[in-house]
């Protein structure tokens, strides 16, 4: 009886095991894969992030040129009156 009962423990533990390493590599697999991801993210978000301070550079740009400065004083009167009518 004894035997019977510490053999059963032992199959039971050699089962919880077995499911412990199992969890384990489905885990180590999962965490790979989720640094795959980050590492993915991470690269587009600095592709993204060097886009946007294109972008800017280049709004800058167009904004502190002379055609850029002149269109704005020659409109400056018509958008007045426009941003007036445009409050009500």
């Amino acid at each position: 009886m004894a035997q019977s009962g510490i053999l059963l423990t032992i199959l039971l533990n050699n089962n919880k095991i077995d499911s412990l390493t199992q969890k384990g590599a489905e885990s180590a697999a999962k965490i790979a894969e989720l640094t795959k991801n980050k590492e993915r993210l991470s690269t587009e978000n600095n592709s993204l992030r060097e886009a946007g301070n294109e972008a800017n550079a280049q709004l800058a740009s167009i904004q502190s040129s002379t055609s850029f400065k002149l269109g704005r004083a020659i409109t400056y009167i018509p958008r007045k009156i426009r941003d007036t009518f445009k409050k009500k």
